[in-house]
């Protein structure tokens, strides 16, 4: 049976008890936090910036191969004002994002707007290709190899936001070999 607790009207000849524990005040506060500040959990989290115009080209010789991720980029459109919209993209770790580098339908054509033309580096012409804005998925299929030790995929990063891309391989990177040293050395102890 649920506990129904009610309150007496507070009696207005008597005062509310005091609290017994001291006012904490700027000028009582140990000398030791000030110049302190609150870190959130989320701020440690290393920045997984969004790549904007990214894109990925497949290079193997699988004629429709699929391939899903862990994660995805999440959109938002607002509208600021009458008739004017904002749209705020965040990455995501939820969900699978699959891509599918499709070159050909199902009768066998070629679905030209899935292939690299002629602006594109003569290695890479004909090859069908994805957009992709998530950094990992960027990082991943830059290091995916086939049986033979070959890259699969060639990423393309527009020029202003490579230095950016770069930093985060390397500090995700670096954080993943720390981690596998870290579980190595647990393995080891016991």
């Amino acid at each position: 049976m649920p506990k129904l607790e009610t309150a007496l009207p507070p009696d207005p000849g008597v005062a509310p008890p005091k609290d017994p524990r001291p006012a904490v005040t700027p000028a009582r506060l140990p000398p030791d936090l000030t110049g302190l500040t609150v870190i959130e959990e989320r701020s440690v989290v290393p920045e997984r910036p969004i790549i904007d115009g990214a894109m990925v080209v497949y290079l193997g010789a699988n004629r429709n191969p699929s391939i899903p991720l862990r994660g995805k980029i999440i959109s938002q459109r607002f509208e600021v004002a009458p008739g004017e919209f904002r749209v705020v993209k965040e990455v995501s770790d939820e969900g699978f994002y699959n891509y599918a580098f499709e070159s050909h339908d199902l009768l066998g054509n070629l679905i030209i707007e899935n292939i690299l033309g002629d602006g594109a580096p003569p290695e890479l012409r004909g090859r069908p290709r994805k957009s992709c804005e998530h950094p990992e998925h960027l990082r991943v299929f830059m290091r995916m190899r086939n049986r033979a030790g070959q890259a699969e995929f060639k990423i393309m990063v527009p020029a202003h936001k490579r230095a950016e891309f770069l930093n985060y391989v390397v500090q995700h990177e670096r954080a993943m070999r720390a981690h596998e040293e870290n579980v190595r050395e647990i393995t080891i102890d016991h």
